[in-house]
């Protein structure tokens, strides 16, 4: 029968990829609420609503649910992000995959917010 030995392929993770996953994992719970709370009015206005992905905030809430939970159980099986295996990396990436889908909203929103500001400071210093 084929084994293989988890223990000794496991592989550090850095401090700067820890850190990225602990901010995924707030932003998971952050949407979570945002959507239980405000979700309704999200998906009301149809300017708000690029947030709940088109007027969806129950499926951007269980999203953000499901990647959180999928985070947690990735903790478990990497000690507190210290060292990954080959299982805990395919969760770890399919949580933070299930996130970005889930954060996709906020996310455009916040690429055009700063683009927009890039895009007025470079007019402004042609400018002047």
């Amino acid at each position: 029968m084929w084994q293989t030995n988890l223990v000794a392929d496991r592989t550090e993770l850095s401090t700067r990829t820890v850190r990225w996953i602990w901010a995924t994992a707030t932003a998971d719970v952050m949407a979570a609420v945002w959507m239980y709370t405000a979700g309704e009015w999200f998906d009301a206005h149809r300017l708000t609503s690029v947030f709940t992905l088109g007027g969806h905030h129950l499926a951007v809430l269980w999203l953000a649910a499901g990647a959180f939970a999928g985070i947690l159980v990735a903790a478990v099986l990497t000690e507190g992000f210290t060292s990954t295996s080959r299982p805990a990396s395919i969760t770890l990436s399919l949580a933070c995959l299930v996130s970005v889908v889930a954060l996709a909203g906020f996310l455009s929103v916040v690429l055009l917010v700063v683009g927009a500001g890039l895009l007025i400071g470079l007019v402004g210093r042609l400018r002047g």
